[in-house]
């Protein structure tokens, strides 16, 4: 059964305070409880009664009534977290949405007057300055600095003939590089050994260049490059240095 037309079923969750005679339940999670889902509610001493979510309010909360006007409520104050009151759901069809609502759902007002594509929480409140993503990093007293890397250097590698291995060493300290062929005129392969040209390469297509990722490399470190067809070009290499 396709789970994007069904809502999947949800397991007992415990009541963590008495019910309410409006309606709210305050619970352990709601995770994956949806507004106009049908959940059944029972504990010890009640007995079970289908009802539909009406609003999800926090993570531990959310409000219950008959089926129907989203405005309905239901009196739970007969179900206490003391008799092991629970709510949990049954696999179900997801509630329909009009094509119309659906639109009008996603369109911001004035004076934005466009469909909106924007960073919620899973309450549907917006990512902001108020409410900014969740992250488990702690940071005390640190002082984060960013480097990046200094002045480069450029060189130019002549080769003669195609697919002949050409050694290039990069400058000390090296923390990033990029290589093109002058003028794009030929494709060329890279390696990061000796002899790898022809077995062990990076194929860089005519019309584009390689660039590095951040490097941590040793003094002296090498690339081997080849030229795919034509002879007689210019490798230009550009590096960047390791911030002072």
């Amino acid at each position: 059964m396709a789970i994007e037309k069904h809502w999947k079923s949800i397991s007992p969750v415990n009541f963590t305070s008495d019910g309410s005679s409006y309606g709210e339940i305050q619970v352990t999670s709601t995770k994956h409880f949806r507004v106009k889902q049908q959940v059944i509610v029972k504990s010890s001493t009640q007995p079970a009664i289908t009802l539909e979510i009406k609003r999800v309010t926090s993570t531990t909360a959310m409000v219950l009534g008959d089926k129907g006007n989203i405005n309905n409520r239901y009196n739970l104050s007969a179900y206490l977290a003391s008799e092991s009151a629970i709510v949990y759901a049954k696999e179900q069809p997801r509630n329909e949405i009009p094509q119309k609502e659906y639109e009008r759902a996603c369109f911001e007002e004035e004076p934005v007057v466009a469909k909106r594509t924007i960073l919620v929480d899973k309450l549907g409140n917006l990512i902001d300055e108020d409410n900014p993503l969740p992250t488990d990093a702690t940071l005390e007293n640190a002082s984060i600095e960013i480097q990046y890397p200094s002045a480069g250097n450029i060189q130019n590698v002549a080769v003669s003939n195609p697919l002949t291995e050409e050694e290039i060493t990069l400058p000390n300290d090296t923390s990033k590089f990029e290589i093109q062929i002058r003028g794009h005129e030929d494709s060329f392969r890279l390696a990061f050994a000796s002899g790898e040209t022809s077995t062990n390469y990076i194929y860089v297509q005519r019309g584009n260049s390689y660039e590095s990722p951040m490097l941590n490399v040793p003094d002296n470190s090498k690339i081997y490059v080849a030229s795919e067809r034509k002879s007689s070009l210019i490798f230009e290499i550009i590096s960047w240095k390791d911030p002072i």
